[in-house]
């Protein structure tokens, strides 16, 4: 069974000041942060909301078998650094698990598409979680306006030393008809619910809240080629 690797979260000094910026496109104030949700719900940790669980702690023991019940202060330090944090209004999150594309998501076939599709919430989650993109562009193409505007606005607001907490995507159930469309695609319909987003400054200020949204069906475009699925879509079926 493949784990996902744990991506360290350094925590910024509340001490250092830094001009506010708000998040550009869809992103991250009031209304750029309702933008970036509502452009993108689409987007959105796990984009299936899976809230990341931390690595089960153990004990070594030695070649003779005896149990070390003290850890020595390297292991320690090791493990300390190793356990899941979820953002909070002191830091952005710690050690968050990178989702890790199932197998059943590189088949060509309907459950294929639908855990590809569920995939690519939770590398959003992960990206809004972290400021980490590239596990979502790796599943995206470049085509996707509403995608690269969500980027964009999380490497933007994360970049000048702000985080998020919350905004976790919860998948509530998924469905696809399979049918290729004209252009070589395939269409998945996902029911979406995300939690409240909080937006933070670098020094601890709360920029933004935006309450828990209420569950809404998405749409998911995506192609099939060389053993993967790409989304080449993904939006709300209807206008707030």
């Amino acid at each position: 069974m493949k784990t996902g690797s744990l991506r360290s979260q350094p925590h910024r000094s509340a001490g250092r000041w830094r001009r506010r910026r708000r998040l550009a496109g869809p992103g991250i104030r009031q209304s750029a942060l309702a933008g970036l949700v509502t452009a993108l719900c689409v987007l959105t940790v796990a984009c299936s909301s899976v809230t990341p669980v931390p690595p089960p702690g153990g004990t070594s023991s030695s070649a003779s078998g005896t149990a070390s019940s003290t850890p020595s202060p390297a292991s320690a330090t090791t493990a300390a650094l190793a356990v899941y944090k979820p953002a909070t209004a002191e830091g952005p999150a710690e050690n968050v698990p990178t989702p890790v594309l199932p197998e059943k998501a590189k088949e060509f076939s309907k459950a294929g598409l639908l855990a590809s599709a569920e995939h690519w919430y939770m590398v959003l989650g992960f990206a809004y979680e972290t400021g980490d993109v590239d596990p979502l562009t790796s599943v995206t193409d470049p085509s996707c306006k509403t995608c690269a505007a969500a980027k964009e606005s999380i490497v933007s607001w994360y970049g000048t030393g702000g985080w998020l907490v919350g905004g976790q995507i919860t998948v509530h159930d998924k469905t696809s008809k399979f049918v290729e469309s004209p252009d070589g695609t395939y269409q998945a319909i996902l029911m979406i619910q995300q939690n409240k987003i909080t937006s933070y400054t670098e020094d601890g200020t709360v920029d933004a809240d935006l309450p828990a949204r209420k569950a809404r069906a998405d749409i998911v475009v995506a192609s099939y080629d060389n053993e993967r699925w790409t989304v080449l879509k993904a939006e709300h079926l209807t206008k707030d």
